[in-house]
């Protein structure tokens, strides 16, 4: 799986060396199959035009390389390691900048990952409002708890709960 880090461009690689620790991306082996059925080949990554200015962007679920602690739980050995839910979005001269979503604690195997989700109407499992993405957005998903979808309004990242 070590080609999804590599499909990356070197300017958004770069970003990645910056981190406050030693990270890579989220890939199939570190998921769930259990509690996640049927997933994407690559779990921590989308490409896609989010923000809609015709250039290409990522979404990234990137993952600390040391785990802060391991433990078992029903049998299974469990990794906790730091995360980040991060944007890159391509700016005119090819150079990306990164919008931060949110740093958080998940265990190896992991059960959330990232998916694509198309233009089109799209309603707030919470609230019964219908958002019309212009845009490809990303699907945040927890497997067998929920998802948020994660779209650009023009300014900025907003998100709505499309399910449970």
């Amino acid at each position: 799986q070590r080609q999804s880090r590599d499909a990356l461009p070197t300017s958004v690689r770069e970003h990645l060396g910056k981190m406050p620790q030693e990270v890579r991306l989220l890939e199939l082996r570190d998921m769930d199959s259990s509690s996640c059925g049927t997933l994407k080949s690559n779990p921590g990554l989308v490409p896609g035009d989010f923000s809609g200015d015709g250039r290409s962007d990522y979404a990234v679920l990137l993952i600390s390389k040391l785990p802060k602690r391991e433990q078992m739980w029903e049998g299974r050995k469990l990794s906790l390691v730091d995360a980040w839910f991060t944007f890159f979005l391509q700016k005119g001269d090819g150079t990306f900048d990164r919008k931060d979503i949110e740093r958080f604690e998940t265990n190896l195997p992991s059960g959330t990952g990232l998916d694509s989700h198309p233009v089109g109407s799209v309603k707030d499992s919470e609230s019964d409002r219908v958002i019309n993405l212009k845009s490809p957005a990303v699907e945040w998903y927890f497997c067998e708890k929920g998802a948020s979808l994660y779209y650009w309004d023009g300014k900025g990242f907003s998100s709505i709960s499309t399910s449970d």
